[in-house]
């Protein structure tokens, strides 16, 4: 509901989500955190995540 006011507008924002291509090092760290099943983001982003959930989700 935060993407807009009606349908159509978060149609539209939703679309533009996937607009761009991701490639190089990005789309290289996404395949390899999806493969390990692990953590993809900064330092204070896992360890939030980790806090909030009450377990190890990255390598350390």
């Amino acid at each position: 509901m935060a993407l807009g006011k009606s349908d159509s507008e978060r149609q539209a924002c939703y679309r533009s989500l996937f607009a761009s291509h991701v490639e190089g090092k990005l789309l290289e760290d996404i395949r390899a955190a999806t493969k390990s099943g692990m953590t993809l983001g900064n330092e204070r982003f896992k360890n939030e995540l980790e806090a909030a959930r009450g377990q190890v989700l990255h390598n350390r």
